[in-house]
Parts: structure tokens; sequence; C-alpha cells
């Protein structure tokens, strides 16, 4: 999984283990379109790193990544940031696993 994570992410970006099966990677300097790409190169190279070859199938089984992505706003705390990334990923999951999903892009009122 390090592995898979180091080789899809960025140098500026940040990896982090949430605990048990959860990650976590803060994309910086990009937008939701941007931070989709980086997902999806993610979910790509978990599926094709085959941990259940390597372990075997009886130990692991089939691995995917299911994916949650938020764009922080200005204000965010970062409870309420991780809150809607995981809603995403609950999304994710209930859509049957191995997909990305992100929020909404904010429309913005440029007449403001």
């Amino acid at each position: 999984m390090a592995r898979a994570l180091g080789a899809s992410t960025r140098e500026i970006d940040i990896v982090g283990r949430m605990g048990g099966d959860e990650f976590i990677v803060v994309v910086r300097d990009e937008d939701l379109a941007g931070a989709r790409l980086i997902a999806e190169r993610i979910r790509r190279a978990v599926v094709d790193c085959d941990l259940a070859k390597l372990l075997g199938k009886d130990v692991l089984g089939n691995v995917t990544a299911s994916i949650g992505i938020a764009q922080y706003q200005k204000g965010n705390t970062i409870a309420e940031l991780y809150e809607r990334a995981d809603r995403c990923l609950f999304q994710a999951k209930a859509k049957g696993r191995n997909q990305v999903v992100a929020e909404t892009p904010i429309k913005r009122d440029n007449a403001a």
C-alpha cells in the first residue's frame, strides 16, 4: 500500500494512515478535477499492486480502493473537511466500492 500511494502521489502531497485500512492524502495546489486524477491514479495503483497474489487470496482476497474527495474551503476546520471527505468515501463504498467519489464543486458567485 505504501508503495502504491508513494508512486501515485507527488512530492508536495501528504500521505498518512488514519488507522486500519484507511489512509488520507492531502493533495496540495489542485482543484477537484486534479485531485480526482490523482485519486484515480491511486485507485488503479492499489488494484494493480495485487496484494492478494503476494499474501494469498485466503489471507486477503481482492484488494480495491474506495476514495472520497473533498476540497478545502476558506474557514473550514480540519474536522469539517474530513467529514465531507468521509461522506464521499461512504458514497463510493455504497455505490459498489473500487471507485472515486468527489463532492460537488461549490459554485462561486463572481458578482458578489
